[in-house]
């Protein structure tokens, strides 16, 4: 992190700053102290924001079909989810997501749930489906988050990526999920201006009285009330 060096009037001699500029700073805030060789001293402080999501690598299954329809819990060999972050404390979840609800009744009774051991290598899908549908489809997804709580989510409505925001809402990813700043992804369009972005995540059910400062509270703040249709 750099930083300009302190100006001063008179004849303070050299002055040296604590943590000097070019050092590394830690998540979170640090205090900078400079002092002059006449023992007169200053302080101001360094805010270093997460703002990266993690990286996730694609994921596969060794069996893409299942059957026959017989409520037999099969492990499908998912693969691949590995995930990197700049910062420590990264998390993984496995989820999974039917087209049909588990909980109605196939024809020849109801079997719940439709999948367990849900991590990479050992997750189990259930082979079956309602008699007379289409057929079962499972979705899997890998939901990484840092200890920032960088979601995808959270990061895609900042920078206004609207179809990245669409897909994973489409894909269950939670509208109101905020980070470890208590920042939603709504607030963090409206902050940016994103209309497009903002107007997914209202059709998807954003909560905009959720979080610090809400998505409210940042449209009355910038003048962009319009975005929530007020």
């Amino acid at each position: 992190m750099n930083y300009p060096d302190p100006s001063f009037t008179g004849s303070c001699g050299t002055i040296t700053c604590l943590p000097a500029s070019g050092s590394f700073f830690a998540l979170g805030t640090t205090t900078v102290t400079c002092t002059s060789q006449a023992n007169t001293s200053t302080s101001f402080t360094v805010t270093v924001n997460d703002t990266e999501a993690p990286a996730v690598t694609p994921i596969s299954v060794a069996i893409s079909t299942l059957g026959p329809p017989n409520h037999d819990m099969i492990n499908v060999g998912l693969s691949g989810g590995s995930f990197t972050d700049n910062c420590p404390g990264a998390t993984r979840e496995i989820l999974v997501f039917g087209n049909e609800d588990d909980e109605t009744n196939t024809g020849d009774g109801n079997f719940s749930p439709d999948a367990n051991n849900l991590d990479i290598g050992t997750l189990r899908l259930r082979a079956e489906r309602i008699g007379g549908g289409n057929g079962r489809v499972y979705l899997i997804v890998v939901k990484v988050t840092d200890a920032a709580g960088n979601t995808l989510l959270m990061l895609a409505a900042y920078h206004g990526h609207e179809e990245t925001v669409a897909m994973l809402l489409e894909r269950g990813a939670d509208p109101d999920i905020r980070n470890a700043r208590d920042q939603s992804p709504i607030a963090g369009a409206l902050f940016k201006g994103e209309d497009a972005v903002v107007a997914r995540l209202l059709a998807a059910g954003a909560d905009v009285d959720a979080g610090t400062p809400s998505a409210r509270d940042a449209a009355k703040m910038f003048g962009r009330e319009h975005l929530l249709g007020h």
